[in-house]
């Protein structure tokens, strides 16, 4: 199904240029609601260059003080039609501040608009402070001039990333906007499970794999960060960065480590930079710089990080230069052959770095089978090609509740608990369009915060297992971690139950994950008045704690009814409630008509399977309906349609189960399994039919034996069959007299 896209042109200042949406045509909506303008041109004045932050390229201004007429940025738009037109801008201070009132004005022949920027947060279109939409009236068609200028915003910088103009009075942006579904690129079926990363040694790296699968922690892949490259002094020498051969002193049998982890169903996967530096490293930097392989010349590093002597030479990687790529892909595919599966990007997120990390994953990881796979930053979510190399992170989040200067550009704290929620959640966000992403699970960095607890950590946990992607990570200087096994037991038994709660949801979850890629909408729909709640799939409401103390919240539960997850209650929507939210639990309704497939919880994605499937039915007033979509989980058979396999679960107001036959198939698919299906809150019926034939009813509350039983105390039915085709429609009948 072709998702339907509002129509409106983008400005992306990146990389320096002008980049516009194409026009696109949209069904079903008369031509005078909405208006596409192409920005021709744009001109840079004084002050303004090219920059970033974690959300995006931008345009910078820096640091203006009083006005100053040369201090503009100026755009030429052709107008169709006359009249008033709605302008959106994403604008931030790099550091945010409530008190001040810094003016940005936009500028036409004949009308100016002054707009205050401390109502204007990173990457979002709307703070709850601000007027926004602001309008501009064009009393003619044609070309018109739109001049931006910035002012009293002395020691701070300006960043300018999008500006939006429409006729549409009832527009709202959300993210941007590019839902393409050829577009996006699924991750392979591991990644949906709990991914690892530390700044660890061999030894320390085996030690904390063996602890979590001893531990019974789900584990499905681990990466060894910045430190791969030079464990022994902590980061600090910059000849390491990058040498091609790691520590050796640190790791001195890396294909050993990394054979026992694809033993165990473990990928593993390593942190990379774009650049080379050249102090105790010149052999590699002067074989790229000879060659022109270097975005540039060179210029001197006199950045601390990962280069303890303050002041070396540094080359960028030209990553457009196809000769550059094969040689860097050369260095890095040893590390693919002893055992290595997938890369995290750390400094630079440019399309062409994207796509040789990525294109390498797919070529030398010995186990992705073609799929790929990579971490990158934001930078680049705001370009469409961005989501072809799949997944991206928040950025280096802060150990905390919330933070109230969020962003801070300055200190690169991009958000604590709360700020993370709304990153995937808050459809006025920049990061919301992001299909798959990840956080820093219990934070990264401190940033000045003391409120590490296991309070905090278990209330991130639950909030991460319910993204696509979960990554468990945290900066070196935190004592645990945020590893789970060295948490109160507490923290312990709420990982392992919201992790296996992830591995059960597995086939719910991989399903959604290719809806992503066919309609362009992604798992995570969020609500624009209610930020910090969020539909998980269709059918799933999660609603995250993320106040200090809270033992309850407050939940809008949408139209239809709800039911509550964990006492199977049902709630009338349209309404707001305040629910139960003990320490150990997330708040969660599944929605009235809603099938929710699973399979059995298993330590590794790889480890489980779909042939044996439980599949969860939430009776409503209409017909409840669910697409299961699987393929092998790790080839890019998917891409041309093929290799898929879709299969239909309907239970219908009249009592009837329906399993069309399967449509398509993929590589290992077996043709038959095993099914669980638990009817939830129902009277126990009279008779239960498979394809017209009595079941016999079993003791077994559990469902274990085949046939039906019924648990009158929580009011699930359990209906259990072994071995159906998958090839042949199935239908199980529940009769009441």
């Amino acid at each position: 199904m072709k998702m339907i896209r509002t129509s409106f042109i983008t400005l992306l200042v990146l990389s320096g240029l002008i980049f516009s949406c194409v026009q696109e045509k949209t069904d079903n909506i008369p031509s005078p609601y909405r208006h596409d303008f192409e920005f021709e041109k744009m001109v840079p004045g004084k002050g303004w260059v090219r920059g970033s932050h974690y959300t995006g390229s931008v345009l910078k201004l820096l640091s203006p003080g009083e006005y100053d007429p040369a201090n503009t940025l100026e755009m030429q738009v052709e107008i169709p039609t006359p009249g008033k037109y709605s302008i959106w801008l994403l604008a931030a201070l790099s550091k945010y501040d409530a008190t001040r009132k810094n003016i940005l004005e936009v500028h036409t022949e004949w009308d100016t608009l002054s707009i205050q920027l401390h109502n204007l947060r990173a990457g979002n279109w709307r703070h709850p402070e601000s007027n926004f939409p602001l309008h501009l009236d064009f009393n003619r068609a044609g070309v018109h001039k739109v001049t931006f200028h910035a002012r009293n915003v002395p020691g701070t910088n300006i960043y300018l990333d999008k500006v939006i103009l429409t006729s549409d009075p009832d527009f709202i942006p959300s993210g941007y906007a590019h839902d393409v579904p050829a577009e996006i690129i699924l991750p392979p079926a591991w990644a949906f499970g709990v991914i690892y990363g530390g700044y660890t040694n061999q030894l320390e790296t085996m030690a904390t794999v063996n602890r979590l699968i001893q531990g019974g922690y789900p584990i499905d892949a681990y990466w060894i960060d910045s430190w791969f490259w030079d464990y022994t002094t902590k980061g600090k020498h910059p000849g390491s960065y990058i040498d091609f051969e790691g520590d050796l002193e640190a790791y001195p049998d890396m294909e050993a480590m990394w054979t026992h982890m694809q033993n165990n169903k473990i990928k593993s996967g390593i942190w990379v930079w774009n650049g080379i530096q050249r102090y105790e490293n010149e052999e590699v930097f002067d074989a790229f710089h000879k060659n022109g392989y270097f975005m540039r010349e060179p210029f001197w590093n006199r950045r601390g990080w990962h280069n303890g002597v303050d002041s070396t030479l540094m080359g960028d990687v030209d990553f457009t230069n196809p000769e550059a790529v094969k040689y860097w892909k050369s260095l890095l595919k040893p590390f693919f052959d002893k055992g290595v599966d997938f890369l995290k990007l750390d400094r630079n997120s440019d399309i062409p770095y994207l796509k040789a990390s990525f294109e390498l994953t797919q070529e030398a990881g010995l186990e992705t089978k073609g799929r790929g796979y990579i971490m990158s930053h934001l930078h680049s979510a705001g370009i469409p090609a961005s989501k072809l190399y799949p997944a991206k992170w928040t950025g280096d989040a802060k150990i905390a509740w919330d933070q109230p200067d969020y962003p801070n550009t300055i200190n690169y704290a991009m958000g604590a608990l709360k700020e993370n929620i709304a990153m995937v959640s808050d459809p006025l966000l920049t990061t919301y369009d992001v299909p798959f992403l990840a956080n820093d699970t219990g934070g990264y960095n401190y940033f000045g915060s003391k409120d590490q607890s296991d309070e905090l950590y278990m209330r991130w946990v639950q909030f991460s297992m319910f993204n696509p992607i979960t990554n468990v990570f945290s900066t070196h200087k935190n004592p645990f971690a945020n590893m789970p096994i060295n948490f109160s037991k507490e923290a312990q038994d709420n990982f392992k139950y919201y992790a296996y709660l992830k591995s059960e949801l597995f086939p719910y979850i991989y399903s959604y994950a290719h809806q992503t890629r066919d309609t362009g909408v992604k798992m995570i729909r969020g609500f624009v008045d209610h930020t910090y709640q969020y539909l998980f799939g269709n059918e799933i409401l999660v609603a995250p704690v993320y106040r200090q103390g809270a033992t309850s919240r407050a939940v809008y539960l949408p139209e239809g009814r709800w039911y509550n997850y964990y006492s199977h209650e049902l709630l009338d929507g349209d309404q707001k409630i305040e629910t139960d939210a003990p320490m150990d639990r997330i708040p969660l309704f599944i929605r009235a008509g809603s099938i929710i497939p699973k399979r059995k919880a298993a330590r590794a994605i790889e480890s489980g399977t779909n042939d044996e499937l439980v599949l969860e039915v939430y009776p409503g007033r209409e017909d409840a309906r669910f697409t299961l979509i699987e393929d092998d989980g790790l080839s890019n058979a998917y891409l041309n349609g093929d290799g898929i396999a879709q299969t239909l679960f309907r239970f219908t107001t009249k009592s009837n189960f329906h399993i069309e036959a399967v449509e398509g198939t993929f590589e290992g698919m077996n043709t038959s399994r095993d099914l669980v299906i638990r009817f939830m809150a129902v009277p126990e019926p009279t008779e239960i039919t498979h394809n017209g034939i009595a079941l016999a009813k079993t003791n077994d509350k559990e469902g274990a034996q085949a046939g039906w039983s019924y648990h009158e105390d929580h009011r699930v039915l359990t209906v259990t069959l072994a071995g159906t085709s998958r090839e042949k429609a199935q239908t199980i009948q529940l009769n009441y007299d």
